[in-house]
């Protein structure tokens, strides 16, 4: 806390460190703070309520309500259950995704499986559910997803990731240090400091069948600071996508300088502030976290957000994007925006809010369709309110330009102020119909402000840029064979970039192919395009010790602490 002697803060953390060693650690060969009930006490505090269970047919348990952090992210209120393994030993946290409910009872019985229960649980897990149910552990069977099925799973563990890594996350030393620049202003004054914000995101397809992830963020407000007759500020805004344990998967930080002139800062007060960015993404379930900080005020916002990229095996859907603004006419061949598909460049609306009267716009993308869906399929956009149909229109994909880009202007004429709901649907060649999406619509009598749009080039399709970032998210989720081939083709078509060709060595290491992966980076050693002392990498996996501790040697001159490469070198002496 500025202005006064002590660190609260260290304080505060050293105190927590104390009670979780002499609470935790009991009976225990390690310290207190190193147990799953511990590490969560250090990280976020002492709980709001502990419920503990004690049954000859459970292990025993601990659920915990905590105060969550919404400034990195979290909810209010956070619980976490504990449970004894086996019944004896340490607490552990029970992760509903790695663990299932055979692991809360001491003597499981038989039960029969259910159509609605997840597809991992066996009979096993259904009797241990009905040895939680007999026993009236209601708050215990919440904790196993049991009851809200796979969402509620996949929710919570990502949760348990996050809480976990916060201490920890792979993350770049300059992202690092923003969020602790931030933290005291984050804890202290959040509401004062933190700044809402409106988001569009979706996932499309590029010509190439890439998908790339689409997002339009509109902070509440934008603060300048004025040097002269400029009135300036510096907007940096850091993406990451993680997996379900937490593990960064791709981490991308971008700055967007602003310069205004005092004629365009009056047009901008008119106007909402739009950031757009895309990125390509590789098929999975990623947690998104986006933040945009002003530089010059400390103000911040951030989104969080579960995103699911599949990779269709049938005929699918994009969700409806709706848009006050389309531009049938961007060009196709140079570098690309975000929310540009082909020649076609939407805006779309944050809120689904629009002027009365004035007819918007609706886009929705189709992938994997089939030769006869392509020839005699049809989509069918209905606008409804209040369970009635108050306006439609049908056409067949033959009347698109390309039938896997659907773009509608959505009539609202004579239709008041209210709340409406569009459905898009799309019928096979016998009418019948195989997908749909569905999205509430507002139309608002008062006047909706302009917009100012900031948006950054994104690379052409077929740049090796692409390739790297595909590759760097696929070998960081451990998919080696698709790592390998994405940033072979990145190195190979810029061989000068030191950047692409340490990304493919990674990935042979990862391949177990170290020789390949000298191969790669020699020839940037021997032409001393590195710049700098370029120590290898593959000493070790080749068998060339001596080499190796002397580079391990020469990485811990630089970076003492890294208790890995310690634990190498005494295992080769």
């Amino acid at each position: 806390t500025p202005g006064t002697a002590r660190n609260e803060f260290r304080d505060e953390h050293y105190r927590r460190l104390a009670f979780a060693d002499k609470t935790f650690g009991r009976g225990l060969p390690f310290q207190g703070g190193k147990t799953d009930r511990g590490r969560i006490y250090i990280a976020l505090g002492p709980p709001l309520d502990v419920q503990r269970y004690m049954s000859p047919e459970a292990v025993p348990m601990e659920l915990w309500t905590i105060r969550g952090q919404p400034g990195l992210g979290q909810m209010s209120t956070l619980q976490i259950l504990f449970y004894q393994r086996g019944g004896a030993g340490d607490y552990v946290i029970y992760n509903p995704v790695a663990n299932s409910p055979k692991d809360l009872v001491q003597t499981p019985r038989r039960g029969q499986k259910e159509p609605e229960d997840p597809e991992d649980w066996d009979e096993w897990d259904k009797g241990a559910m009905l040895v939680l149910r007999d026993r009236m552990l209601l708050d215990v069977m919440r904790m196993t997803g049991g009851a809200e099925r796979g969402v509620y799973r996949q929710q919570t563990s990502i949760m348990l990731a996050e809480v976990q890594a916060n201490p920890q996350r792979r993350a770049s030393a300059d992202y690092a240090l923003a969020i602790l620049e931030h933290r005291p202003v984050v804890d202290v004054s959040y509401s004062v400091k933190h700044i809402g914000n409106r988001t569009a995101i979706a996932v499309l397809e590029d010509g190439s069948g890439t998908p790339f992830l689409h997002y339009v963020l509109v902070p509440e407000t934008v603060s300048l600071d004025r040097y002269g007759d400029r009135y300036v500020t510096e907007l940096r805004i850091t993406l990451r996508l993680a997996d379900a344990t937490g593990a960064t998967v791709f981490q991308q930080e971008k700055s967007v300088p602003l310069d205004l002139r005092p004629e365009e800062l009056k047009r901008l007060q008119a106007s909402s502030f739009q950031y757009y960015d895309a990125v390509p993404v590789i098929p999975g379930k990623w947690l998104l976290s986006i933040l945009l900080e002003n530089t010059v005020s400390k103000e911040f916002t951030s989104v969080g957000k579960t995103i699911e990229v599949a990779a269709p095996d049938g005929p699918a859907m994009s969700p409806l994007v709706l848009a006050r603004r389309v531009f049938k006419d961007a060009p196709a061949e140079a570098a690309t925006r975000a929310f540009q598909v082909g020649r076609l460049q939407l805006y779309p609306s944050v809120n689904n809010v629009f002027p009365e009267k004035q007819p918007f716009f609706a886009f929705l993308q189709l992938r994997g369709l089939t030769s006869a869906l392509k020839e005699k399929g049809a989509i069918t956009f209905v606008l409804s309110g209040d369970g009635k149909p108050l306006w439609s229109v049908r056409r067949t994909l033959r009347e698109y330009a390309d039938p896997g880009t659907v773009i509608e202007e959505i009539s609202v004429a004579g239709l008041a102020a209210a709340t409406y709901q569009l459905r898009a649907g799309l019928a096979d060649e016998s009418g019948r119909e195989i997908l749909a999406a569905q999205t509430d619509v507002r139309l608002t009598g008062e006047a909706v402000p302009g917009v100012w749009v900031s948006a950054l080039p994104l690379p052409p399709a077929g740049d090796p840029a692409i390739d790297f970032m595909l590759g760097t998210q696929a070998l960081n989720a451990g998919r080696i064979d698709a790592a390998v081939s994405s940033l072979a083709k990145a190195a190979r078509a810029r061989p000068d970039n030191i950047e692409y060709a340490v990304g493919y060595a990674r990935a042979l290491l990862a391949a177990k192919d170290p020789s390949k992966a000298r191969d790669v980076l020699l020839p940037l050693v021997e032409a001393k395009e590195a710049g700098f002392d370029f120590f290898e990498i593959c000493h070790a996996e080749l068998g060339e010790k001596d080499k190796a501790l002397a580079a391990w040697k020469k990485s811990l001159a630089i970076m003492p602490n890294q208790e890995a490469i310690k634990a190498r070198i005494l295992e080769i002496r």
